[in-house]
């Protein structure tokens, strides 16, 4: 089983959701090359492939289609721990409020 770094894959999520590396990099405040770094340490991890590059555009293999059906949820249930999270936090934070706030 291949040391697959659980960021790398919540990155590559990003990036085949984007398609775009330096939109990844500035929503996540780092640079474009440790993007690229990320995802292709992933491809190497996993020995396959993920995205096709041009000095253009990109996209996903079919290895790559495939791994992003899965990060893609992952990275839905990250979020959402984040949201609960913050929601918890608030309602920690002032009590009275916590009546008004619901979570769906």
């Amino acid at each position: 089983m291949p040391d697959v770094k659980i960021d790398d894959l919540l990155i590559f999520s990003r990036v085949a959701e984007q398609k775009n590396f330096s939109k990844v990099a500035e929503q996540l405040g780092i640079v474009k090359s440790m993007i690229s770094k990320r995802v292709s340490r992933l491809e190497s991890d996993l020995n396959v492939r993920l995205i096709n590059r041009s000095t253009r555009s990109m996209s996903l293999t079919e290895a790559g289609e495939t791994l992003y059906e899965y990060t893609s949820r992952m990275q839905e249930e990250y979020d959402g721990a984040l949201q609960a999270i913050a929601v918890k936090r608030c309602k920690d934070i002032c009590p009275v409020l916590s009546k008004c706030l619901r979570v769906y």
